[in-house]
């Protein structure tokens, strides 16, 4: 079937053509990106080169942090850090002991922040840069007012991905950062080093739950993979389990084991795409009803995040950091796991502000108009709130006891334990002087055909059990 667009736009395209109307009347052809040589042509053509009439700037537009409203933001010139300190519990009760002055002194954790967020970003407008680019008044307003918010675009990117790196601290370890000393891609002077350090990580979450269920990183032009609606059902079950706990004082869900419970409503802070995926799992589970064509097929609500707001407050990202490596810990391992939910009292976050401004400077040699925004910033995620994470198996695992048999995908061989991205062709075959007589995947028999069996990886690990007979 041929496309709407195509067939209708058909019918006027004769109109459009690049040759024009009429002699040494050309046009551009309407989908050519015009470039210098289209200019060079038209130029031999008409003999006078092609003046631009009008220019029309675009609006500049500023990211807007969706942590921005639950930020607890204070503004403290002096000093480099922050202590945060709360009692740990209520003052003892404890029986008469026939002492004038009890000692009823409960115990105190605290936290300490320093200074671990600065910009310097440099913008000026040169006077021969307006009077050659632009025509009038209004239009030389527009430019200078829409270059001028570029270095508040620039901020408010850099302070968002520092929350995310911060929020993805859910568990102890380091990282290994390297950048460039500036974020467009280049050293901001001439021969600069890049920037590399490795912070050791001391992660907020009070609880981190490994499960089961299988959740690839989110990726910039692709969908979002998900599980049955049965999992994603189950997953916002267990969130809403813990959203309920945090209600009630308990010192089970902050790592400095104060007595506390969340004073509101707690955030759920989740990647877009993961929502959207659930939300799909969701409609295509009660799109069948129950089974009377009307209502929904088990389900609370028919989305998602319909069902998830009746117990937190969403905020949606577009994806967390990869979890910190080498946890202290050495026992526990989250390689091949990565973070795709939080659930957090919204009173975790604190930036106290040490100062931020702009400076204005006149260049007379350069006819030129400079400016600097600067500024230093505390950004702390308390440690003493409830909060949870979720971490999910990037890809399902392949578990069987070697045999006669080998299994690959495509033209790599797989072992017991090695970890398979979901939508993957796994193939069992028989070893040398071996033919396969029967193989079953999570105990589901598997078609066998010239001596292999093949199965599309699930978004689950596997079992593979192989019965094999001498030839």
């Amino acid at each position: 079937m041929a496309n709407e667009q195509t067939t209708r736009f058909t019918g006027f395209a004769g109109q459009l053509i690049a040759s024009g109307i009429d002699t040494n009347m050309p046009l551009v052809a309407l989908e050519q990106a015009v470039d210098s040589t289209t200019y060079a042509n038209l130029n031999k053509i008409n003999g006078l080169l092609p003046k631009i009439k009008d220019i029309f700037i675009r609006p500049t537009t500023i990211f807007v942090n969706p942590l921005d409203p639950f930020i607890n933001r204070y503004d403290e010139r002096y000093g480099a850090g922050l202590e945060q300190a709360a009692f740990m519990t209520g003052a003892y009760n404890e029986k008469h002991d026939g002492t004038c002055v009890p000692r009823g002194t409960p115990d105190m954790a605290s936290q300490l922040d320093m200074v671990n967020f600065a910009y310097s970003v440099d913008v000026d407008i040169k006077d021969r840069e307006i009077e050659k680019a632009v025509l009038d008044d209004g239009q030389r307003s527009v430019y200078v007012a829409e270059k001028m918010k570029t270095p508040l675009k620039s901020i408010g990117t850099l302070k968002y991905r520092a929350w995310v790196q911060l929020l993805s601290d859910v568990i102890d370890g380091t990282r290994s950062i390297t950048s460039k000393t500036s974020f467009n891609g280049q050293d901001a002077k001439s021969g600069a080093a890049s920037v590399t350090y490795n912070p050791t990580i001391k992660g907020y979450a009070g609880v981190v739950e490994k499960r089961t269920e299988v959740i690839p990183m989110v990726e910039v032009g692709k969908k979002s993979s998900i599980f049955t609606p049965l999992e994603a059902l189950n997953i916002c079950n267990e969130l809403k389990a813990r959203a309920s706990d945090f209600a009630f004082e308990t010192d089970e869900y902050n790592v400095l084991g104060i007595d506390t419970f969340a004073t509101g409503v707690p955030l759920l802070i989740a990647e877009k795409k993961v929502l959207d995926a659930m939300d799909t799992v969701f409609a295509e589970a009660n799109a069948k009803g129950n089974g009377n064509n009307f209502g929904y097929a088990g389900f609370p609500t028919v989305s998602a995040r319909e069902y998830i707001r009746q117990y937190a407050e969403l905020v949606e990202i577009d994806t967390f950091a990869e979890l910190p490596t080498d946890p202290v810990d050495a026992t526990v391992t989250y390689e091949g796991y990565a973070l795709h939910f939080v659930l957090i009292d919204r009173d975790a976050f604190v930036e106290v502000v040490k100062w931020a401004d702009m400076e204005g400077q006149r260049c007379a040699k350069a006819r030129l108009t400079g400016y600097n925004f600067a500024g230093e910033s505390i950004l702390s995620i308390w440690r003493g709130v409830d909060s949870y994470a979720m971490v999910f198996p990037k890809a399902g695992t392949v578990s069987f006891e070697s045999g006669n048999f080998d299994v690959a995908v495509g033209e790599t061989a797989v072992t017991t334990g090695d970890a398979i991205a979901p939508g993957q062709t796994v193939t069992i075959s028989g070893a040398s002087g071996y033919d396969l007589t029967k193989v079953e995947v999570n105990g589901v028999e598997i078609a066998i055909a010239d001596d292999e069996a093949s199965f599309v990886m699930p978004q689950s690990g596997v079992t593979i059990t192989v019965t094999t007979s001498a030839e």
